[in-house]
């Protein structure tokens, strides 16, 4: 009977000891996933705040106002307000004298290696292949009847939403408008690089952050005979 009793024991603190370290590999499981999804959504907050703020920015201005002749071209967007929107979201109290650094502090947008001088290489982590696309669209009785966008960084890369998603949310009984929208995308790197966890999740994991704001200056206007 004491083998026996014996015996008994010794399975149990086996036992205890299986469940133990399957019960602290998913306890690990989720405070990893915790820490990492954390990080993640607090950098993506600080890019919808950044295009949100440059929305914000640029709807308050006019594109097709030139600064330098200060007169108004309506054959085509000046470059400035693309430029201007960025660099409120980027950084540059110049434009934005209320900013401190920039709308997404503390992150940066790393440009292509070209544009750093060649001083960076895709697989650093620092490297985030960041892109800020701007389009805005003169809508007329419910419908887009004109619609301007470009890259920032001209990498080729377009707006994520398509004219029939923006299409779908107008209303045709509503007054003629213009419509701002600043997209930025950025690749999110993993923070702990636990093997398992990037072996289920992306490293790094593709961000895209948007923002819509009314455009006055876009409103669409009948042509004068």
């Amino acid at each position: 009977m004491m083998k026996t009793a014996h015996s008994f024991k010794t399975k149990n603190k086996g036992q205890s000891f299986i469940e133990l370290a399957l019960l602290m590999s998913t306890l690990l499981l989720l405070v990893v996933g915790l820490i990492e999804f954390g990080n993640m959504l607090n950098q993506y907050i600080n890019l919808v705040d950044g295009a949100r703020e440059g929305a914000r920015f640029g709807s308050n201005t006019d594109p097709f106002y030139n600064v330098t002749t200060r007169t108004y071209d309506y054959s085509g967007p000046q470059k400035s307000f693309f430029d201007d929107i960025d660099k409120v979201i980027e950084g540059n109290t110049s434009v934005n004298p209320t900013l401190r650094t920039s709308a997404i502090t503390p992150l940066f947008l790393d440009r292509a290696p070209e544009d750093l001088g060649g001083s960076r290489s895709p697989t650093n982590e620092t490297y985030q292949r960041a892109e800020v696309i701007i389009t805005f669209y003169s809508v007329s009785n419910g419908a887009i009847v004109k619609k301007w966008s470009t890259n920032i960084y001209q990498t080729g890369r377009v707006s994520q939403i398509s004219d029939a998603e923006v299409a779908s949310h107008l209303n045709a009984a509503a007054p003629n408008t213009g419509i701002l929208l600043v997209e930025i995308f950025y690749n999110y790197f993993q923070l702990l690089k636990l093997p398992f966890f990037t072996y289920v999740v992306a490293d790094p994991v593709p961000l895209h952050a948007y923002a819509f704001m009314p455009l006055a200056a876009a409103e669409s206007t009948p042509t004068p005979p």
